[in-house]
């Protein structure tokens, strides 16, 4: 192997390195970008919409326990508690979801994104109950977080409800992977332009780019360290590598090619902003 091509494989690598420890994780749909930029928050509510769509995950920062009515199972008794957004109790989702003409795709952040357990006080005061009548988080439907079954004799209702009434019975712990509005983007264009400047790539008349692969390499790398701004993270390896893998490679021939549609793209570069979802978390004495 050439000294050119060892000086380029050297820093395709190290470039790799820092980039995959870097990648952030996603909140979105496999098949759809969620278009940060155009973020509503309102009343507790975040809404993240589908690029060119109006359609998109609705995520609640708060929530409120709602018991049902008694149950009779056999000789005990049993009530269901669901966790529930507070903004649909408190009517507002409605008229924000008709004010913005959203399409609510009715995603949870559980079980992708964490979880529920009853607390720690609801199971001791029902801990001499059997282990199938233990305190149970169920799996809940849109918008309930979750439900929380408690079983318990008749003469445990009044004490369970007031329980319900005046304290936490379920722990709600999730951090949903979404970005600043702010979040650059990578223009994906303004790279191959740079690069077929340099004689690197070329473009044929149906859009599709290609180019040497180990020219390639070597320039988009060297393009880092020279026009840093093109990669637009603050780290501009990150953003590098985002635009390498757009690439098809031929071993071979030794040839890259891009297509056209993601030469065209442009592409978010994630500043983290997670979405912290709590409640119920108890506090120690």
């Amino acid at each position: 192997m050439s000294a050119y091509r060892i000086l380029a494989s050297a820093l395709v690598c190290l470039c790799s390195a820092v980039a995959l420890v870097s990648q952030p994780a996603s909140a979105a749909t496999p098949g759809l970008t969620l278009d940060y930029a155009r973020t509503l928050e309102q009343s507790s509510m975040v809404f993240v919409p589908y690029e060119g769509q109006n359609r998109g995950p609705v995520y609640y920062t708060q929530y409120t326990q709602v018991p049902t009515g008694t149950s009779s199972v056999g000789t005990l008794r049993r009530i269901i508690v669901n966790l529930r957004p507070s903004a649909h109790i408190q009517e507002l989702y409605i008229p924000f979801v008709n004010q913005h003409g959203i399409i609510d795709v009715s995603a949870s952040p559980l079980p992708a994104h964490g979880e529920c357990q009853p607390t720690q006080g609801i199971k001791d005061l029902l801990s001499f109950m059997p282990a199938n009548y233990q305190p149970t988080i169920l799996t809940a439907g849109y918008p309930v977080a979750c439900s929380l079954s408690l079983y318990f004799p008749v003469e445990y209702e009044a004490a369970v409800r007031d329980y319900i009434g005046t304290r936490p019975v379920i722990v709600l712990d999730a951090t949903v992977p979404l970005c600043e509005p702010t979040s650059p983007r990578l223009s994906v264009n303004a790279i191959n332009e740079a690069l077929r400047t340099a004689g690197v790539l070329q473009v044929s008349q149906t859009g599709v780019w290609t180019g040497n692969y180990w020219d390639l390499l070597y320039e988009s790398v060297r393009l880092t360290q020279t026009r840093p701004q093109l990669f637009v993270t603050q780290d501009p390896r990150e953003g590098w590598q985002v635009y390498m893998q757009l690439f098809q490679l031929d071993a071979v021939a030794e040839t890259a090619t891009m297509s056209s549609a993601d030469a065209q793209q442009s592409i978010y570069m994630c500043i983290p902003k997670p979405l912290h979802i709590r409640f119920g978390q108890e506090v120690m004495p």
